[in-house]
């Protein structure tokens, strides 16, 4: 009997240190995968921030580009409004100095015309 419990403890033993290398083997398995994992997470967010970053880059880049347009049309435009106005007083003068003496004659006339009626 005392070598039955002899040999008892020495399977006991045994697998407990089976046991025991099963578990510092899955130990170092999970220790390994976390560390791998964490790797790659940080290898991810590296890319991530460069996309990111290439992201903002190129919507800056098109917002200045469409910004650059704008103020080219813009200038464009004011440009043209000054030249339509520069035309539009010019075309005003122009009927001025052509309906001008017409229009004096009209004044002189509606002068005779008062004088007329009031007597003087």
């Amino acid at each position: 009997m005392s070598m039955n419990l002899a040999e008892l403890g020495r399977v006991l033993c045994q697998d407990f240190d089976q046991r025991n290398f099963e578990l510092d083997t899955l130990h170092s398995d999970i220790r390994t995968k976390v560390i791998s994992d964490r790797k790659e997470l940080v290898k991810l967010r590296n890319i991530d921030s460069t996309n990111q970053q290439i992201a903002r880059t190129e919507i800056l880049q098109d917002t200045s580009g469409l910004l650059n347009k704008y103020r080219g049309e813009r200038k464009t435009m004011e440009q043209d409004l000054k030249a339509n106005r520069a035309l539009q007083i010019d075309e005003m003068r122009t009927w001025l100095n052509e309906r001008g003496e017409e229009l004096k004659g009209w004044y002189e006339a509606g002068g005779y015309l008062l004088r007329k009626r009031t007597g003087g």
